[in-house]
């Protein structure tokens, strides 16, 4: 995946904690530092890599590209942020800043087949810059990624964990006092715990073994669980329905474990240590995955327990990773835990006295299989957020929070649409930028990615306003209509068969919506702005799909517009989108057409005074279905040129213009097929003063850039996932970070939300 920044706007295996030195938020209690660790094979869904169903074609489109200052007002004018949905959850708190991160680094292939099973993050060489371990359990081995600098790792080294081994899962502690930090292992297939300690170099011992008897480890981490001063390991055992305790000795050395029932059939997958009733002694806290339900052992400070007390996660709900921290900010430990089963998370809240309030439910969406989480503030609000590994809709998902143990609904801020399936989670800062960037293990196509945040932005809360009952607005523009100075909306109204136009009272508020009608089945589809009569007001065309034509609304200073003028698209042309532009230089604007079922584009002189010629056709091609056009000068001469994205053409079509308002035959570029692009735009994303072409690609969900030479030629070139399910619709381009770099907006019409790509002036 090439590298750029992606930002989301709406639109589990734990963490064992985030080493203290990353992250100064985690209390004394939590002194394991190791992240996630993961499953066995059998507990993941039978059809994994099954592809989500894809919709039939759809009629409506949000066509918001039809201004350049659409999304340059996202971030210039507050007003207008108002109006849309920012985060399309539950509405955030005034204020509330939304991070939406994402520069994900080139993945590190480990070995084929070599199936990493969980990561953990920690300084391995004393060089101040975080490392990775990963348990490699296809081939029995342990994995270190030691980081070179801010920008890359080195490759990695790897240490036998045994043969037939199949280490599982890992944790990162100093055991032996000598302030280096070493690695405990939990080898599955060997009955074992493998210590590798540290030399300070990030060279490590060869491992020296601790049988856990007829118990297959699955889970590990590390606490001292008898106020002894050293540290001890504790193990979730698959098999015998139990977690095991090995007692250290400070130097590396570990007593044969002591056990505690977790219950009959109960399968503990995972496990976390905290205090979890403030009374100094540290707590164990279990997902049984087979009898749904959390367990907690309640410490008595001498390496004895309490019996487990059991907190139902609901029917079915097969817990799988857990995780501990203050959520809400009132020094009491708090507990997470994904439920594969039910495709959630659940947070329960702390009393301080070791009793929780139920469950608080969070989808990670539909056939998400949620398996490895990791707590972490990810956007610099000093709020504790939450990240998600959703394998099997192969993305990674952030459920922010507010402080107060309540949780925004999840955004999906990373995703790609093939070999992902992410397994297990961990935080660290991988770049030197003060801020927790994420580590994900890909356990079937064995690579670790590194996804990187960071940038804030903040956003006031939404108002709505309507537009009517069943109206489907599908298109939206905005200017100044009433000569105020302020910038009022038009939308198009699909299902109404009118446009619609909200005036700004300057406050960020608006008028409610004065209508406009487009005629009786008209399906108005998509509307541009400009003076069509040269009277220095501007004026409204609309594509009206239903009834093949297109509608002028000439404006008045006053904000209100004449009635409807209609000019033929031709029978049966069904346009889909418009745009306008002076293409026979005679300082007239004129008007462009995509004509979705008349194959080809329209263009209508204008005569200056808001009227039009007849129109004229060039052929898209047979079944090409002209969706989405856009306009710029490709080749420098000064004069006009389109391009348009023809869907069922799987096709990018570039009609250069001869200046005169006639244009040369459309020179095809080809998208993948049948992925169908749908909208277009225009903007030079490299900076080699030569415009690009960006379109959306709705069914391989991606958007797909075509870099320009300057002399009407394009070229493909990068790709970059809008994330799965997400059948991304309109496009757009500006400078919403005020970097002096172009960015590409892109809405989701799947996952119903916004995706930011943060350009880095590169393309």
């Amino acid at each position: 995946m090439t590298s750029m920044d992606i930002e989301m706007l709406p639109l589990e295996h734990q963490n064992n904690q985030i080493s203290s030195d990353i992250n100064t938020r985690r209390t004394s209690h939590s002194i394991q530092n190791q992240h996630p660790v993961e499953t066995i094979p059998n507990v993941l869904p039978e059809t994994v890599r099954t592809p989500s169903n894809k919709p039939k074609h759809r009629s409506l489109k949000s066509n918001s590209k039809k201004t350049f200052s659409i999304f340059v007002v996202f971030t210039l004018i507050s007003m207008i942020i108002g109006i849309f949905t920012v985060c399309f959850s539950s509405p955030k708190p005034l204020g509330k800043t939304c991070t939406f991160i994402l520069k994900s680094e080139a993945s590190s292939l480990i070995v084929s087949d070599s199936h990493p099973h969980s990561i953990a993050v920690a300084d391995f060489n004393n060089d101040n810059l975080p490392d990775i371990v990963v348990p490699n359990s296809g081939t029995n081995s342990l994995g270190i990624f030691l980081r070179q600098d801010n920008t890359a790792f080195r490759d990695q080294i790897t240490y036998s964990t045994g043969s037939n081994s199949l280490p599982y899962a890992v944790c990162v502690a100093d055991f032996n006092h000598d302030q280096h930090i070493d690695i405990a292992v939990a080898n599955y297939g060997a009955n074992n715990i493998g210590i590798f300690l540290a030399k300070g170099n990030g060279t490590f011992m060869s491992q020296i073994t601790f049988s856990t008897g007829s118990s297959r480890p699955l889970w590990i981490a590390v606490g001292d669980m008898n106020n002894d001063k050293q540290l001890d390991i504790v193990v979730a055992n698959y098999g015998t329905n139990d977690i095991g305790i090995l007692f250290g000795d400070g130097l590396g050395n570990f007593a044969s474990p002591k056990t505690l029932s977790t219950g009959y059939d109960s399968v503990p997958y995972s496990l976390a240590i905290s205090d979890l009733n403030n009374d100094g002694k540290l707590d164990i806290i279990v997902a049984n995955h087979g009898t749904n339900n959390i367990g907690i052992f309640a410490g008595q400070g001498n390496g004895t327990f309490e019996i487990q007390v059991i907190i139902s996660t609901g029917y079915q709900s097969q817990p799988y990773s857990v995780a501990v921290d203050d959520l809400n900010n009132d020094s009491y430990m708090d507990i997470v835990v994904t439920c594969s089963g039910l495709n959630t998370i659940e947070v329960l809240l702390g009393f301080g006295n070791g009793s929780f309030t139920i469950p608080y439910k969070y989808s990670t969406n539909n056939n998400s299989f949620p398996l490895s989480l990791v707590i972490g503030d990810f956007d610099n609000d000093n709020q504790l957020d939450i990240a998600v590994a959703n394998y099997q809709s192969e993305s990674v998902g952030i459920f922010f929070g507010y402080g107060n143990g309540f949780f925004r609904d999840q955004m999906i801020f990373f995703s790609i649409d093939y070999n992902f399936n992410p397994y297990a989670i961990a935080a660290g800062d991988f770049n030197g930028d003060n801020r927790l960037d994420i580590a994900v293990v890909n356990y079937d196509y064995n690579y670790v990615d590194i996804v990187l945040t960071y940038r804030n932005y903040t956003f006031l809360s939404q108002n709505t306003y309507s537009t009517g009952i069943q109206s489907s607005p599908v298109s939206v523009a905005f200017a100044d209509f009433n000569n105020d100075k302020q910038l009022d909306i038009v939308v198009a109204n699909y299902g109404t068969n009118n446009i619609g136009i909200f005036l700004s009272y300057g406050n960020g508020t608006f008028s409610t919506q004065i209508t406009y009608s487009t005629g009786d089945n008209s399906q108005p589809y998509a509307v541009t702005i400009g003076d069509f009569n040269n009277d220095k007001q501007l004026d409204i065309v609309v594509a009206n799909y239903g009834t093949n034509n297109i509608g002028i609304f000439l404006g008045y200073s006053n904000g209100t517009f004449s009635s409807q003028t209609i000019y033929s698209t031709g029978n049966g042309s069904r346009p889909r989108d418009v745009a306008a532009g002076d293409f026979d230089n005679d300082g007239q604007l004129d008007i462009a057409v995509a004509n979705f079922d008349g194959w080809n584009i329209g263009i209508f002189l204008g005569y200056g005074n808001g009227t039009f010629s007849s129109q004229q056709t060039y052929p898209t091609g047979n079944s090409s279905n002209a969706q989405s056009i856009a306009i710029g000068d490709f080749n420098n001469d000064s004069r006009l040129d389109i391009a348009v994205a023809n869907f069922y053409g799987d096709s990018m079509g570039v009609f250069l213009g001869y200046g005169n308002g006639t244009f040369a035959d459309q020179v095809s570029y080809s998208v993948p097929l049948s992925t169908h692009p749908y909208d277009i735009v225009i903007g030079d994303v490299n900076n080699d003063d030569h415009q690009d072409i960006i379109v959306t690609v709705d069914y391989s969900q991606s958007i797909l850039i075509f870099f320009g030479y300057g002399n009407g030629t394009f070229v493909e070139g990068n790709t970059y996932s809008t994330g799965s399910g997400s059948y991304p619709y309109s496009i757009a381009v500006g400078d919403v970070n005020n970097d002096n770099q172009l960015d590409i907006i892109v809405t989701n019409c799947g996952t119903n939300n916004v995706v930011v790509f943060i350009g880095e002036g590169d393309g």
